[in-house]
């Protein structure tokens, strides 16, 4: 069996069968974590499913210039569902309309 790193390698060469096992492996503790941050089932897990489906449909070229420096990808993703949280509680405190984009 492969290790996540060598999905991570597959996935910026463009093989979005690998990210669907980095899905699988990585959804539950990003949501788990998304919970922590929005109070909100939901919304947690819209926006790990939001992070996911941004991967899967950038191009590989795009995939490589911007993610090929980010050997540590279970940081990258935590930190990334972080910040997309924390902008939508911003947002939510502002009482503004909020739509999460990547």
């Amino acid at each position: 069996m492969k290790d996540k790193g060598e999905f991570w390698e597959n996935y910026l060469s463009g093989d979005n069968a690998s990210l669907g096992k980095l899905y699988v492996t990585h959804f539950e503790p990003l949501v788990l974590k998304a919970i922590y941050y929005t109070k909100d089932p939901e919304t947690a897990r819209d926006i790990v499913a939001g992070l996911f489906v941004y991967l899967m449909e950038l191009p590989p070229q795009q995939r490589i210039e911007r993610w090929e420096k980010h050997s540590n990808f279970d940081f990258l993703f935590l930190a990334i569902v972080r910040n997309k949280c924390l902008v939508l509680h911003k947002m939510v405190a502002l009482n503004f309309f909020v739509i999460v984009h990547f």
